[in-house]
Formats: structure tokens, sequence, C-alpha cells
């Protein structure tokens, strides 16, 4: 999340409007066929990164969710285990979280270990990656003194009890800890393969590595269109039933509502008068989002911009009602501030 103090105008998406095949005749790619499950979906924008240390947008957190375990995942409202074996309940007046791991591969065929995620989180808080995620782990022992050059990223409180066992210590209690660890900045990373790939690792598709339902295959950094394939080393691969995920940039609306009734998609995303217009039609479904959207002014080319009051001033002449009401037309929920 970018710093409170810059921001200018928010509005909580608070539903997405979105169109499913389920409701679509003859569509091939929802045939009811074991063999061949392929959905085609969209995305708003390009896919920058698949390194859960420098993702920091919405494409590339989805795609790094559809190809990998963190220790939890959440299904639907509910948060499940996931690379972990239980919701953990934190001892040591709720400083100490200890996770047992269970079996599972990377889709090299290699374990996924407790130091893949001491690497992952070690890597993320330290200065030196640059990730614009470190600031969540605020709160785990020496984060905030690692992220501010006064100690080394070993001294994260984190540590690999042995293969299985993860152990996590904070500063003080996080009544939130266990939701904050579903986010990708917590996701494991394969140390050897990234030590290995260096700054290569997550720009291409052959610089990753997957422990999650998925693999991503064919993207070369680039392009308006990139595939996951079901991965079948995964702990749960049993209960994945798609084969295939293709993915297309739509960044028009019209355009994604044509693909959609031409076949050519599985759900499109609409907002404004679209959404509007296909309400009650079959395959419309109005999905809850936890989301805070938000505009920041650039203060580097624009040095007034630096003002507090002139940053006030130009959001407090934004009308957000009417513009949530009559410009989003999805439902979005009015916020003030950011949660």
């Amino acid at each position: 999340m970018k710093t409170q103090h810059k921001w200018l105008v928010m509005l909580t998406a608070a539903l997405t409007i979105v169109l499913t095949a389920c409701g679509q005749q003859g569509k091939q790619s929802s045939s009811s066929s074991s063999k061949q499950q392929v959905w085609h979906r969209m995305e708003s924008d390009v896919l920058q990164t698949l390194d859960p240390s420098k993702a920091s947008e919405g494409v590339s957190g989805q795609a790094i969710i559809d190809t990998m375990n963190g220790l939890y995942k959440y299904y639907g409202h509910k948060l499940q285990p996931a690379m972990a074996t239980k919701i953990v309940k934190p001892t040591n007046n709720g400083l100490t979280y200890t996770f047992t791991l269970r079996d599972a591969k990377w889709s090299d065929g290699t374990p996924v270990t407790a130091q893949d995620f001491v690497f992952a989180w070690q890597r993320t808080v330290n200065p030196a990656t640059k990730s614009s995620q470190a600031n969540m782990y605020s709160g785990i022992k020496n984060a905030d003194d690692i992220r501010a050059g006064k100690k080394p990223a070993a001294t994260l409180g984190v540590k690999a009890i042995n293969s299985k066992t993860l152990e996590v210590t904070l500063e003080h209690p996080i009544p939130y800890f266990n939701s904050l660890l579903n986010n990708v900045a917590f996701f494991p990373q394969p140390a050897k393969k990234v030590q290995e790939w260096g700054n290569k690792y997550g720009t291409k598709s052959e610089y990753t590595l997957s422990n999650g339902a998925f693999k991503s295959k064919g993207w070369t950094g680039t392009g308006d269109k990139w595939t996951e394939v079901k991965n079948n080393r995964y702990w749960n691969q049993k209960n994945v039933h798609l084969t295939q995920i293709d993915v297309q940039v739509v960044k028009d609306t019209n355009t994604a509502l044509d693909l959609y009734h031409t076949g050519k998609l599985d759900d499109a995303t609409l907002t404004g008068q679209l959404a509007a217009q296909q309400k009650g039609k079959t395959g419309y479904v109005a999905t809850k989002r936890a989301r805070t959207y938000f505009l920041e002014l650039n203060e580097n080319k624009v040095p007034a911009f630096k003002n507090t009051k002139i940053r006030q001033a130009i959001s407090m002449a934004i009308n957000r009602d009417s513009f949530v009401k009559n410009v989003l037309a999805d439902g979005s929920i009015v916020a003030r501030g950011i949660t």
C-alpha cells in the first residue's frame, strides 16, 4: 500500500460485475469432458512479474496465487490451510507461531521446505530486493530494523526448526497475522533456483517454479496473453479439475463483452453502464471484493503536489458519490479513507 499522506481519492470496490460462461450454450471451453477443461479468462492489464517479493499489483498477484501456495489460502471468505497442515494458534502470549508443513513438492520434483519460507521472507524484507510489500512484515521481530538498514536480513524473526517446521516470532501480538499470510509476499520461494537465476527469477515462465495448482507456461515477460497449465506435482492436484487457464488482457469493457458473447472468453468483468445493462441476464454475477482503490499524485513531476493542502483541495473537489453511483455504477461503496 502506498503511504497514506499521498492519497487523493479512494473508492472501495464492493462489487465486481462478472459475466460467466456457465449460462452460455455451446461453449467449447465449458465442455463436460474431463480430459480437457480450459478456462479462458481476462485481465485488465499485462502481467509484470511472477516474483512474489516484487509483485505489487493485482494481475501479478493473481498469477502467483494461481501457481503458488503460501501457508494459507482463502476459499471464499474462509481461511484454510494450504502449505500449513492447520490454522495455527499463537503461543508465548501471542508472539510465537509454529507451522507444520505438509509434504509438497516444487514443479521440478524437489521438496518444499521450511527453509524455502525463511529464504523468501528474508529476501522480501531485505532492502536490496526493493520489495514494495516489505512493509507488511512490520511487527515480525526485527523487520522494521532490517528495512531501515540497521540489522541484517538474517535476524528476521523466522527460522526453520527442521525441514517441515517453521517458527515465526513477533515483536507484539498481531490479531490478523494468520490472514496476513495469505498475501503473496509471504509465499515460499525455491531458494536454490532463485540463487541460481538471480535477477531473472520471476521474469519469464522458465525462471519460475510452482508449488500451486498450476504452472506458468510460455510467458516471455511481455505480451497480452499467457497460459497456466495444471501442475501434476501439486499436493492437492486430485481436486484441480481444470487442465489449463488461458489469460488474455482486455482493457476495454465493450471488447470484453464482445469476446464473451462470441465464446472467446469464459468471463468478462464489466463496469459502468455495461454492468447496469447486463444486470439480471444469464451469467451475471456480482462478486464482493475487499479492495480499496485510490489515485496518487506524482510529486516528482509536479513539485506543487508535495504540498498537502493542494492534494487535499483536489481531493475535496471530487464528487465521490456521483463518481461511484453514475460512473462506476457497479455497486461500489464510497471510501473516505484507507482501511
